[in-house]
């Protein structure tokens, strides 16, 4: 149990479906391991999967779109157009290694718009004490931070 007590809300996130998008970036990050294997890297190994950095989803507020990761981060100014969300995708695995890597550097990133986000908020909605995940001061700072300003964008 946390020593941390969430304020309820009635916010709800919708998750983000991403799957869609899998080989898309795929594709993106094998073609540029190809091209590293033909441009003086032999040793460049093959991406086979990826994943997102992040698990993420959106809040509608009225017009406005907020995007939200399960660790209670993202840009607190609502998507548009101009700033759109950008979402890092890791590698998952390559081609004839089956040791577990953990990335820390993104392979490719996607940007969606508000729109895009929409299209791909598919996911059943989960109330925002449950979304972001509850451990320790910073996730609970991060599940305040975001209650107060949904709550005032709401409520406005």
């Amino acid at each position: 149990m946390s020593r941390y007590t969430r304020t309820p809300t009635n916010i709800e996130v919708t998750p983000l479906n991403l799957m869609p998008l899998y080989d898309e970036v795929l594709t993106y990050v094998r073609d540029k391991a190809q091209f590293d294997r033909d441009h003086g890297q032999p040793e460049k190994k093959m991406p086979k999967a990826v994943k997102p950095s992040e698990y993420w989803g959106i809040v509608e507020v009225g017009d406005e779109v907020y995007a939200i990761c399960t660790e209670g981060v993202g840009p607190e100014q609502p998507v548009t157009e101009e700033h759109k969300l950008a979402i890092d995708f890791l590698v998952d695995g390559y081609e004839d290694d089956d040791n577990v890597y953990i990335e820390m550097m993104p392979a490719a990133t996607a940007r969606f718009t508000p729109d895009e986000l929409r299209s791909v908020a598919t996911g059943e909605p989960v109330n925002l004490e449950t979304w972001i995940r509850s451990f320790g001061s910073r996730l609970h700072t991060n599940y305040e931070v975001w209650r107060k300003l949904l709550t005032s964008k709401s409520t406005a």
